[in-house]
């Protein structure tokens, strides 16, 4: 994926955030207070420290998604759900049908949906379609099991986070991974991702990665 792709999936992060919990806006929440609530934590240093929010629209061909191996069908869904959102639509009924329509997609074939959003957490170098698809997952109809297992191998990849527990822009959507994982309503599926999470040494023995994950889980390592 070029650079200026890279970018517009970066810039994006925001409308992705804005639209994987709508359903806080049909409420009349606002996208700062939960941005403020779910990515910052229950410490306001836990967040990077700016989050742009853009509408702009992806250029979608020749992209790292469609070379991913994800079938043309449910790539087709995840650009038009970007398309869809870039173009404020109105809150109606009709299309919060039609959004669903677009995220189900994703249900078809579960697995293979899981092992390519994986594959991508472990390997793109695009911060921001990594967040995408997290927040794809967590509004989608996957089950619980199958979430924590695209969020476990988001956090598996790591972070560049500081003694204090900060992580750069950049690496937003770990914390992003971090959030959803702890919002997981089934305990069994989220009891068995913290236990392979705590055998990644590589991050355990980090003293800001012990420090988020306390903030999130009300538990030391």
């Amino acid at each position: 994926m070029c650079d200026n792709q890279r970018m517009n999936w970066k810039r994006v992060i925001g409308l992705a955030l804005f639209f994987a919990f709508c359903s806080y806006f049909f409420l009349g929440e606002s996208l700062q207070e939960y941005v403020t609530t779910q990515i910052k934590s229950s410490s306001s240093e836990r967040a990077p420290a700016s989050i742009k929010i853009l509408k702009e629209e992806i250029t979608n061909s020749n992209n790292e998604l469609e070379k991913s191996g994800l079938a043309a069908e449910k790539v087709r869904a995840i650009n038009q759900l970007n398309e869809f959102h870039a173009s404020s639509p109105a809150y109606t009924e009709d299309n919060i049908l039609k959004r669903q329509a677009m995220l189900d997609e994703l249900v078809k074939n579960p697995q293979e949906t899981v092992q390519i959003f994986s594959k991508l957490m472990r390997t793109s170098k695009d911060d921001g379609l990594k967040g995408f698809l997290l927040n794809l997952t967590m509004n989608s109809k996957l089950e619980d099991d199958e979430k924590a297992e695209i969020f476990l191998a988001r956090l598996k990849a790591g972070a560049a986070i500081s003694k204090e527990g900060l992580v750069p822009d950049e690496h937003l959507s770990f914390m992003i991974g971090f959030s959803h994982l702890s919002r997981i309503e089934n305990e069994s599926a989220k009891q068995h991702a913290l236990e392979q999470l705590k055998g990644e040494r590589a991050l355990t023995g980090s003293a800001g990665f012990r420090q988020i994950y306390k903030d999130y889980f009300n538990e030391r390592l």
